[in-house]
């Protein structure tokens, strides 16, 4: 094998492993709750804990979704509950999705804000019948939702996310060429 092939293949083999892959979490069925919901999809875990009142709170579980064990079972702003997702690596988030029969019932459209580890804030409101949010982050490595409206309750029943794609730094680039010419120079020397 030539010199230049082997330098060229950890180059190749670096271009490639930074790809993306697509993950969604499926947060409804089952029953229970927990102080700590732990998942994951696509090789990338994701811990989900809450508070209630400021306090740590279990996670409840059931058909619709997740939600905050407190007066109910629902996820719920009477209790100023949060609830934090961090994945156990960066990821881009797509969407959160909360149960469309509870996202808008006969309390309203509910009210949840957003923010995550790059500091993006968002309110997620409205009429949404279907309760779906797209949130386009990128390199995200946890996010908390807590509720907003004063008649907030809903389950969250799934989020989607894709492995973060990191780019390669124009430093890589120059290397790589770098390496090529090297091998050209030496492959020309032999030449002579």
């Amino acid at each position: 094998m030539k010199l230049t092939a082997k330098l060229a293949m950890p180059l190749v083999a670096a271009v490639v492993s930074v790809g993306a892959s697509a993950g969604s979490l499926d947060l409804t069925g089952g029953y229970g709750k927990t102080s700590t919901y732990s998942t994951s999809s696509d090789g990338v875990g994701v811990d989900i804990t809450a508070t209630r009142y400021g306090r740590s709170a279990s996670i409840t579980k059931n058909r619709r979704g997740l939600g905050v064990n407190g007066g109910v079972r629902h996820f719920q702003s009477i209790g100023r509950e949060t609830m934090t997702f961090s994945f156990t690596d960066a990821v881009s988030l797509k969407n959160i999705a909360f149960d469309k029969r509870t996202w808008h019932d006969w309390t309203g459209p509910d009210k949840v804000s957003y923010t995550d580890s790059n500091g993006l804030s968002l309110l997620l409101s409205g009429d949404a019948t279907d309760g779906l949010f797209n949130i386009g982050a990128n390199g995200i490595e946890w996010f908390t939702i807590a509720s907003a409206g004063y008649w907030t309750s809903t389950f969250v029943s799934s989020i989607e996310y894709g492995q973060y794609a990191v780019p390669v730094p124009a430093s890589a680039w120059l290397l790589g060429s770098a390496l090529i010419g090297l091998g050209g120079l030496g492959r020309a020397k032999r030449r002579q």
